[in-house]
């Protein structure tokens, strides 16, 4: 995630950067440090966070984490 930022901060400074980019730190993986996760996005966020190149939040997919898997799949219906 740091190196697209840096690249697209680059096209920022260099005016090639056309359209406003707003991204999120996707959390996909249950096995992830979510501590590291989170202080890396507010490290992203303080650092970009111009009117062209912002760190938006953190997007959670539940479909990527296999404790959701298993708690529907053991929750009787």
């Amino acid at each position: 995630m740091k190196w697209s930022f840096e690249y697209l901060n680059k096209l920022d400074k260099e005016g090639k950067l056309k359209l406003r980019t707003f991204q999120n730190y996707v959390y996909e993986n249950s096995k992830d440090d979510v501590d590291l996760l989170i202080s890396e996005t507010l490290a992203l966020k303080e650092k970009y966070n111009s009117d062209r190149l912002r760190m938006h939040s953190i997007k959670i997919h539940p479909e990527g984490n296999s404790l959701y898997f298993l708690v529907n799949m053991t929750q009787k219906k």
